[in-house]
């Protein structure tokens, strides 16, 4: 899961220590603003439920073409469901 973690002075920074391809939290609440559940969201996007249960939690990286069919799922950009820089 991505952290959010204070260094120094300034703001907090989200950490991103796997190195996630998709962001959990955006992940999430890009399929349940689409009101699809998980197991929706899985059949839709051709894995299981527990892949999209663990690519939310942060245990596991979405490929870039998983990305894409979410995306699509929930109507919006790759990018929406990536870190921000």
């Amino acid at each position: 899961m991505i952290k959010t973690v204070q260094r120094g002075k300034g703001p907090p920074e989200q950490e991103n220590p796997k190195n996630l391809s998709q962001d959990p939290v955006k992940l999430r609440r890009r399929r349940l603003a689409a009101g699809l559940s998980l197991t929706d969201a899985a059949r839709r996007a051709g894995c299981s439920k527990a892949h999209v249960s663990m690519l939310e939690k942060g245990e596991h990286g979405a490929s870039p073409q998983l990305l894409a069919r979410f995306a699509s799922l929930y109507g919006c950009e790759v990018a929406d469901l990536m870190p921000d820089e």
